[in-house]
C-alpha cells in the first residue's frame, strides 16, 4: 500500500462504527507489510488505541480486524502506561501550583474527559497548563523547578516569552510540561473573549480544564494553526469529532466561538470540515446544516499545508532565537551539542524538506556565525 492509501485506511478504521460507509467487507486486504506500515502510521498519529476500539467494537465483515486489533494492541497497552504517568505527574502538578490556578490543555485534559470513554482511547504528548497571566506562568514555573522540575528548552528573550504563548517546556518525572500565559501566540492573534479562569470547569481530581465551548475554540484553531507550518496528529481531528459530537448543541456553541472578537472563521471551516468524516452521521448532517463542508482527510492534509521553504524559515527564526540565548548564557556547557540536538528535533518536527542531520549541522553553524 502506498502512503496515501495507508492514511485513508487509517482514518476509515479511526470512524468505522460511525461512518455508514457498510460493513467493512470492502475494506482492503493487507500484506504483514502494510499491517506494520498501518501500527506504525496509527501510533505516530496517537489512534492505536482509537483504532483498536474502534475493531473490537464494531460489526465488521473485514477479515483482517483481528488481526489488525492485535497489531495495535502492544501500543495501545503503551498509551495506557504513558497516560497513566501523565495522569501522576498532572496530580503532582496541581498539589504543587494549585494556587495559580491552572487549567489542564489538549491530551492531558482530554485523557480523562468525558470526550473518551477509556484511558487508551487517546494518547496524550505532554502535559500542557494555561494560567492568567505571564507573571503567573512564571511563578508557576519557577514552583515546579523548585520541586525538581528540569528546564528542557533554552530561556528565551523577555519579549521572545511575552510573545510567545508558554514559557520554554519543562521535563518532570520524565514528562514535558508547557505552561501557557495564552492560548495561542501573538503572530495568530486568536484568544478566548475573557480571563481563562472564566472558562474553566471542574475536572477529574480537581485539576480544571475549559469548559466544552472554550475546548472546541481552542481544539480548532490549535489544528488549524499547525497545519499552516507542521504536520497535524489525527487524534486532533477526533478529538474535535468526539467534542462536536457530545454536545447537546452543538450548533450553539459553533456560532457562539464564531462572535469571539479573536477567532477565526476560516479556522473554524477547516477544523470542523476535516473533522467531520469522523463524525457520526447524524452530527455529520447537522454540521452540514449549520453551514460546514465535509473536507477529506489526506496524506497530505495531515502533513500541513505551508511549502518547505516557509518551514525553514520558521525553523531558522526558532534557532536563531536558541542561538542567542545560548550566547547569553554564562557558563553554559556543550554549546555545539545543545544547538545541534535542538535543530535535529526542530527538522523531525516540522519535516522541513525531509533534511539529513548534515543538514541540521550545517544550518546550526551558519547560524552561530551570525553575531
Amino acid at each position: 500500500m502506498t502512503r496515501d492509501e495507508t492514511t485513508a485506511l487509517m482514518v476509515r478504521l479511526c470512524a468505522l462504527t460511525n461512518n455508514g460507509r457498510g460493513n467493512g467487507a470492502d475494506l482492503p486486504h493487507l500484506s504483514p507489510d502494510d499491517v506494520e506500515r498501518l501500527r506504525s502510521m496509527a501510533f505516530s498519529h496517537r489512534v492505536s488505541g482509537w483504532i483498536m476500539h474502534q475493531l473490537t467494537t464494531s460489526a465488521t465483515a473485514w477479515d483482517q480486524s483481528a488481526e489488525v486489533a492485535r497489531a495495535m494492541r502492544a501500543d495501545a497497552i503503551a498509551i495506557v502506561s504513558h497516560n497513566a504517568r501523565i495522569i501522576g505527574v498532572s496530580r503532582r502538578i496541581q498539589s504543587l501550583i494549585g494556587d495559580f490556578h491552572p487549567i489542564f490543555l489538549k491530551g492531558s485534559a482530554l485523557i480523562e474527559s468525558p470526550y473518551y470513554d477509556d484511558v487508551s482511547h487517546r494518547m496524550a504528548g505532554d502535559i500542557d497548563l494555561l494560567v492568567d497571566t505571564y507573571d503567573d506562568a512564571k511563578a508557576a514555573r519557577d514552583t515546579l523547578t523548585s520541586a525538581g522540575a528540569k528546564a528542557s528548552e533554552p530561556d528565551r528573550p523577555s519579549e521572545t516569552e511575552h510573545n510567545n504563548s508558554h514559557l520554554p517546556a519543562l521535563t518532570m518525572m520524565g514528562v514535558a510540561v508547557e505552561i501557557h500565559h495564552k492560548l495561542f501566540n501573538h503572530r495568530k492573534g486568536w484568544e478566548l473573549p475573557h480571563a481563562p479562569r472564566a472558562h474553566a470547569v471542574a475536572g477529574k481530581g480537581g485539576r480544571a480544564t475549559l469548559d466544552p465551548e472554550a475546548t472546541l475554540f481552542h481544539l480548532t484553531h490549535h489544528a488549524y494553526g499547525h497545519q499552516t507550518w507542521s504536520p497535524v496528529k489525527l487524534a486532533w481531528l477526533i478529538d474535535i469529532a468526539q467534542v462536536v459530537s457530545r454536545m447537546e448543541n452543538p450548533e450553539e456553541a459553533l456560532t457562539k466561538i464564531a462572535s469571539y472578537p479573536k477567532s477565526s472563521a476560516e479556522a473554524m471551516k477547516w477544523a470542523i470540515g476535516h473533522a467531520m468524516p469522523l463524525m457520526p452521521i447524524d452530527v455529520k448532517s447537522r454540521m452540514r446544516k449549520a453551514g460546514y463542508e465535509e473536507m477529506e482527510i489526506t496524506a497530505s492534509t495531515l502533513d500541513g499545508q505551508a511549502p518547505a521553504s516557509f518551514k525553514l524559515s520558521n525553523l531558522t527564526s526558532k534557532l536563531r532565537d536558541m542561538a542567542s540565548a545560548i550566547r547569553r548564557a554564562e557558563g553554559l556547557r556543550g554549546k555545539a551539542q545543545v544547538a545541534m540536538e535542538f535543530a535535529r528535533y526542530e527538522m523531525a518536527r516540522t519535516r522541513a524538506m525531509h533534511p539529513s542531520d548534515n543538514a541540521a549541522v550545517a544550518l546550526i553553524k551558519r547560524i552561530f556565525k551570525k553575531k
